[in-house]
Protein backbone atom coordinates (compact mmCIF):
# COMPACT_ATOMS: atom_id res chain seq x y z
CA UNK A 1 0.00 0.00 0.00
CA UNK A 2 2.75 2.26 0.67
CA UNK A 3 4.67 2.01 -2.64
CA UNK A 4 1.15 2.35 -4.42
CA UNK A 5 0.94 6.10 -2.73
CA UNK A 6 4.10 6.58 -3.14
CA UNK A 7 4.08 5.76 -6.67
CA UNK A 8 1.23 8.10 -7.20
CA UNK A 9 2.51 10.50 -5.34
CA UNK A 10 5.71 10.38 -7.71
CA UNK A 11 3.32 10.88 -11.20
CA UNK A 12 1.40 13.49 -9.50
CA UNK A 13 4.57 15.53 -9.39
CA UNK A 14 6.03 14.29 -12.51
CA UNK A 15 2.49 15.85 -13.96
CA UNK A 16 2.72 18.62 -11.97
CA UNK A 17 6.50 19.22 -13.47
CA UNK A 18 5.73 18.88 -17.26
CA UNK A 19 2.98 21.57 -17.24
CA UNK A 20 4.07 23.89 -19.72
CA UNK A 21 2.65 27.26 -18.16
CA UNK A 22 4.86 29.40 -15.42
CA UNK A 23 3.19 33.17 -14.79
CA UNK A 24 4.95 35.48 -12.52
CA UNK A 25 3.43 38.95 -10.92
CA UNK A 26 4.81 42.50 -9.91
CA UNK A 27 3.29 45.66 -8.95
CA UNK A 28 5.79 48.79 -9.49
CA UNK A 29 5.33 52.51 -10.33
CA UNK A 30 1.43 52.43 -10.77
CA UNK A 31 1.91 49.37 -13.39
CA UNK A 32 0.98 45.86 -12.45
CA UNK A 33 2.72 43.52 -14.66
CA UNK A 34 1.82 39.46 -15.09
CA UNK A 35 4.45 37.51 -17.40
CA UNK A 36 3.24 33.80 -18.57
CA UNK A 37 5.17 31.34 -20.37
CA UNK A 38 4.30 28.48 -22.44
CA UNK A 39 6.34 25.96 -23.79
CA UNK A 40 3.31 25.00 -26.23
CA UNK A 41 3.55 28.38 -27.67
CA UNK A 42 7.03 29.41 -27.35
CA UNK A 43 6.08 32.76 -25.85
CA UNK A 44 6.21 34.93 -22.74
CA UNK A 45 3.04 36.97 -23.16
CA UNK A 46 3.54 40.46 -20.17
CA UNK A 47 0.16 42.00 -19.54
CA UNK A 48 0.74 45.39 -18.12
CA UNK A 49 -1.93 47.42 -16.06
CA UNK A 50 -2.56 50.81 -14.92
CA UNK A 51 -2.78 51.75 -11.57
CA UNK A 52 -2.20 54.94 -11.42
CA UNK A 53 0.84 55.69 -13.39
CA UNK A 54 1.16 58.68 -16.23
CA UNK A 55 -1.34 57.78 -19.03
CA UNK A 56 0.85 59.14 -21.63
CA UNK A 57 3.92 56.92 -21.21
CA UNK A 58 5.51 54.75 -23.00
CA UNK A 59 6.83 51.52 -21.96
CA UNK A 60 9.74 49.15 -23.49
CA UNK A 61 9.32 45.57 -22.89
CA UNK A 62 12.09 43.18 -23.38
CA UNK A 63 13.88 39.77 -22.40
CA UNK A 64 17.28 38.33 -21.87
CA UNK A 65 17.39 35.04 -21.26
CA UNK A 66 19.86 32.01 -19.82
CA UNK A 67 19.85 28.66 -20.43
CA UNK A 68 20.25 28.76 -24.23
CA UNK A 69 17.29 30.86 -24.72
CA UNK A 70 17.28 33.92 -26.39
CA UNK A 71 13.97 36.47 -27.79
CA UNK A 72 13.57 37.08 -31.31
CA UNK A 73 12.51 40.58 -33.05
CA UNK A 74 13.27 43.90 -30.92
CA UNK A 75 11.60 45.04 -27.87
CA UNK A 76 7.67 45.46 -27.44
CA UNK A 77 6.05 49.01 -26.94
CA UNK A 78 3.19 49.88 -24.61
CA UNK A 79 1.83 53.51 -24.43
CA UNK A 80 -1.49 55.28 -23.86
CA UNK A 81 -2.60 53.19 -21.02
CA UNK A 82 -5.67 55.10 -19.35
CA UNK A 83 -6.53 53.74 -15.78
CA UNK A 84 -7.27 50.19 -15.13
CA UNK A 85 -6.25 49.47 -18.64
CA UNK A 86 -4.47 46.36 -19.80
CA UNK A 87 -2.29 46.00 -22.66
CA UNK A 88 -0.33 42.96 -23.70
CA UNK A 89 2.96 42.70 -25.51
CA UNK A 90 4.20 38.99 -26.59
CA UNK A 91 7.91 38.07 -26.58
CA UNK A 92 8.90 35.53 -28.72
CA UNK A 93 11.76 33.13 -27.37
CA UNK A 94 13.60 30.59 -28.90
CA UNK A 95 16.23 28.02 -28.39
CA UNK A 96 17.05 26.64 -24.77
CA UNK A 97 18.51 22.91 -23.91
CA UNK A 98 15.68 22.02 -21.02
CA UNK A 99 15.63 25.15 -18.53
CA UNK A 100 16.05 28.71 -17.99
CA UNK A 101 15.22 32.33 -16.84
CA UNK A 102 14.34 35.08 -18.67
CA UNK A 103 14.46 38.62 -17.23
CA UNK A 104 11.67 40.45 -18.76
CA UNK A 105 12.36 43.87 -18.83
CA UNK A 106 10.18 46.94 -18.49
CA UNK A 107 11.30 50.46 -19.07
CA UNK A 108 9.62 54.12 -19.26
CA UNK A 109 10.90 55.28 -22.10
CA UNK A 110 10.46 58.43 -21.35
CA UNK A 111 12.27 57.98 -17.48
CA UNK A 112 14.98 55.10 -18.16
CA UNK A 113 15.38 54.96 -14.29
CA UNK A 114 11.77 53.91 -13.91
CA UNK A 115 12.70 49.90 -14.95
CA UNK A 116 12.20 46.89 -13.12
CA UNK A 117 11.79 42.93 -14.33
CA UNK A 118 10.24 39.64 -13.93
CA UNK A 119 12.50 36.85 -13.58
CA UNK A 120 10.12 34.12 -15.44
CA UNK A 121 10.80 30.20 -15.59
CA UNK A 122 10.92 28.69 -19.01
CA UNK A 123 11.46 25.51 -20.41
CA UNK A 124 10.99 23.24 -23.34
CA UNK A 125 9.87 20.04 -24.08
CA UNK A 126 11.95 17.18 -24.87
CA UNK A 127 11.69 15.85 -28.42
CA UNK A 128 8.29 17.84 -28.74
CA UNK A 129 6.86 19.49 -32.26
CA UNK A 130 5.92 23.40 -31.37
CA UNK A 131 4.65 23.90 -34.86
CA UNK A 132 4.06 22.76 -38.67
CA UNK A 133 6.56 24.10 -41.08
CA UNK A 134 4.76 26.96 -42.98
CA UNK A 135 2.08 27.56 -40.83
CA UNK A 136 1.15 30.82 -39.59
CA UNK A 137 -0.82 32.77 -36.55
CA UNK A 138 -1.56 35.81 -35.25
CA UNK A 139 -0.26 37.42 -32.00
CA UNK A 140 -1.52 40.49 -31.26
CA UNK A 141 -1.51 43.04 -34.34
CA UNK A 142 1.42 40.87 -36.28
CA UNK A 143 2.05 37.24 -37.66
CA UNK A 144 3.81 34.60 -37.13
CA UNK A 145 5.51 31.97 -39.13
CA UNK A 146 6.63 28.71 -38.23
CA UNK A 147 10.34 27.87 -39.55
CA UNK A 148 12.89 25.17 -38.36
CA UNK A 149 9.92 23.94 -35.31
CA UNK A 150 9.68 27.09 -34.04
CA UNK A 151 7.34 30.56 -34.03
CA UNK A 152 8.80 33.53 -36.39
CA UNK A 153 7.29 37.36 -36.47
CA UNK A 154 7.13 37.98 -39.99
CA UNK A 155 4.84 40.63 -40.35
CA UNK A 156 3.14 43.99 -38.34
CA UNK A 157 -0.75 44.51 -38.83
CA UNK A 158 -2.19 47.71 -37.72
CA UNK A 159 -5.49 46.88 -38.38
CA UNK A 160 -5.31 43.79 -37.15
CA UNK A 161 -5.07 39.87 -39.43
CA UNK A 162 -7.33 37.78 -41.32
CA UNK A 163 -7.17 34.38 -43.03
CA UNK A 164 -5.33 34.65 -46.56
CA UNK A 165 -7.19 35.73 -49.82
CA UNK A 166 -6.19 32.13 -51.02
CA UNK A 167 -8.16 30.37 -48.72
CA UNK A 168 -5.68 28.80 -46.82
CA UNK A 169 -6.61 28.58 -42.72
CA UNK A 170 -3.11 28.54 -42.45
CA UNK A 171 -1.89 31.62 -44.10
CA UNK A 172 -2.87 34.93 -42.52
CA UNK A 173 -2.58 38.47 -44.51
CA UNK A 174 -3.52 42.05 -42.70
CA UNK A 175 -6.77 43.76 -42.77
CA UNK A 176 -6.71 46.02 -45.93
CA UNK A 177 -8.06 49.35 -44.32
CA UNK A 178 -11.07 51.21 -45.33
CA UNK A 179 -10.72 52.16 -49.08
CA UNK A 180 -13.92 54.34 -49.00
CA UNK A 181 -13.94 57.88 -48.04
CA UNK A 182 -13.21 59.02 -44.87
CA UNK A 183 -16.15 60.62 -42.21
CA UNK A 184 -14.19 64.15 -42.67
CA UNK A 185 -13.84 64.01 -46.56
CA UNK A 186 -17.76 63.12 -46.35
CA UNK A 187 -18.39 65.59 -44.30
CA UNK A 188 -16.45 68.62 -46.00
CA UNK A 189 -17.58 67.42 -48.98
CA UNK A 190 -21.36 67.83 -47.73
CA UNK A 191 -20.19 71.63 -46.57
CA UNK A 192 -18.97 72.32 -50.03
CA UNK A 193 -22.07 71.00 -51.75
CA UNK A 194 -24.45 72.75 -49.63
CA UNK A 195 -22.43 75.98 -50.28
CA UNK A 196 -22.49 75.51 -54.28
CA UNK A 197 -26.47 74.73 -53.62
CA UNK A 198 -26.88 78.14 -51.72
CA UNK A 199 -24.79 79.93 -54.36
CA UNK A 200 -26.93 78.21 -57.61
CA UNK A 201 -30.06 79.15 -55.68
CA UNK A 202 -28.99 83.00 -55.03
CA UNK A 203 -28.02 83.44 -58.55
CA UNK A 204 -31.21 82.17 -59.50
CA UNK A 205 -33.49 83.66 -56.93
CA UNK A 206 -32.13 87.03 -58.40
CA UNK A 207 -32.59 86.03 -62.25
CA UNK A 208 -36.25 84.81 -61.23
CA UNK A 209 -36.72 88.37 -59.54
CA UNK A 210 -34.96 90.57 -62.21
CA UNK A 211 -37.13 88.67 -64.81
CA UNK A 212 -40.34 89.60 -63.22
CA UNK A 213 -39.57 93.51 -62.87
CA UNK A 214 -39.32 93.20 -66.88
CA UNK A 215 -42.38 91.51 -67.43
CA UNK A 216 -44.01 94.54 -64.94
Amino acid sequence: MKKKIMFSLFLFILVFSSISVFAVESSNYGLKTSAIWSESQNYIKVDVTNLGANSQAAYSIGATCTGGFSQIGTAWTISGLSLGETKSAYLTILGGNSNGICEVRVTDISNPNNKFSLSVPVSVLADSKICNEGNQRPIGQIIEECKNNAWVQVKTCPSGTSPSYEGNPNKLNCVKESEGLSSEVIFYGGILILIILLIVGDFLFKKFKISIKKRK
